[in-house]
């Protein structure tokens, strides 16, 4: 019994001093002759992005006709969202180590119904509508990575899929090009303005939308600074938990498969031509259940770990969580830098104070 008072005692005493030891600063540090070696900066693959430039059209649509689309029963409502571009991209070249693309969004106007939703869920999970992207060769790889994980060829043409319900046929499908401009680091760049801003803020946004961002940068515009808002992409693979891997991958793919079927409609006029749209659904119930079902499995197994044991090198695995980290970090760094180039570039305007 003693002995255990004694073993409290100490424990309250060592958190009493804050568990914390000292360690005295290298005194020869400020006299070596010898300067640290260079920070190597993560690579990025250039040509990727190049060819991702390349396969931008400057009029993204958001829908496109079915090849074995029957045009004569058309309504005037398919007609007019085959025929108006989702989004106009007016500005499309790599800078530095990124892909800067900016564009022009016209789906307030070609899906109004739709509209209130999408503001609603940049506004929550960014703060801001975004009116271009910033991706580096890292993020390409992310979405290859998604791609992969969903089951999805890197450039599926929905085109073919054939969406049937009670003998009714879609007359157009969603372009598959349209979430490719959206993927990346989502920017804001304001508008020219009739005077030039007192400076310029690049900020750099939490990974969640909050308040306390939106009034410090409406203070700034208020008193006469332009603001851009960058979305940042600190986001660092963390290896599955080798224990849930087969599970997850099998409920994942009891998602996709339930996804695919009961969820991947498309949007559909009203009977005027001017209608509220609706989803094409297959066995809307059943596979919506199917679907809930196996998100909920993946919920329980996602559990992400680096594993450390008694073979486990800890400095290699340290290592190794090191240098992911400066690989997330280092995308932001070089979308920054992008940004500022092509405000050099284009945005004289914008840079006419301190940044």
């Amino acid at each position: 019994m003693r002995t255990k008072l004694y073993s409290v005692g100490a424990l309250v005493c060592a958190m009493l001093a804050g568990c914390s030891t000292f360690t005295p600063a290298d005194t020869e540090r400020g006299t070596r002759s010898a300067a640290p070696p260079p920070i190597e900066w993560p690579a990025r693959d250039l040509a990727v992005l190049r060819e991702r430039s390349a396969k931008t059209p400057e009029l993204v649509m958001g829908f496109a006709w079915r090849k074995d689309a029957d045009q004569s029963k058309a309504t005037d409502r398919d007609r007019y969202v085959t025929s108006h571009a989702d989004f106009t991209v007016f500005h499309n070249a790599v800078h530095g180590l990124a892909l800067v693309r900016l564009f022009e969004d016209h789906r307030e106007n070609n899906h109004p119904a739709a509209w209130p939703k999408i503001r609603l869920g940049f506004e929550a999970s960014l703060g801001f509508l975004p009116n271009g992207t910033v991706i580096t060769s890292r993020g390409l790889t992310a979405e290859h990575a998604m791609l992969a994980a969903t089951h999805q060829s890197q450039w599926m043409d929905f085109s073919n899929a054939s969406r049937e319900r009670e003998g009714e046929q879609t007359v157009y499908s969603k372009d598959p090009l349209n979430s490719r401009l959206l993927s990346g680091m989502h920017i804001r760049i304001p508008p020219r303005a009739e005077s030039a801003p007192k400076g310029l803020v690049l900020h750099l946004h939490a990974l969640q939308a909050n308040p306390g961002e939106r009034a410090m940068q409406a203070e700034m515009v208020r008193r006469g600074w332009a603001v851009i808002d960058v979305q940042t992409d600190s986001r660092i693979a963390v290896p599955l938990a080798k224990r849930n891997r087969e599970a997850f991958e099998k409920a994942m793919m009891e998602r996709n498969i339930a996804w695919t079927v009961a969820f991947h409609g498309f949007h559909v006029a009203g009977p005027d031509g001017r209608g509220k749209d609706v989803v094409v659904l297959a066995r809307p119930l059943t596979m919506a259940r199917e679907f809930k079902a196996a998100a909920a499995k993946m919920e329980k197994l996602s559990e992400y770990e680096f594993e450390l044991t008694a073979s486990t090198d800890a400095a290699e695995l340290g290592a190794e969580i090191a240098r992911l980290t400066d690989d997330a970090l280092a995308s932001n760094a070089y979308g920054v830098e992008a940004i500022v180039m092509y405000l050099r570039e284009h945005r004289q305007d914008l840079l006419q104070g301190p940044l």
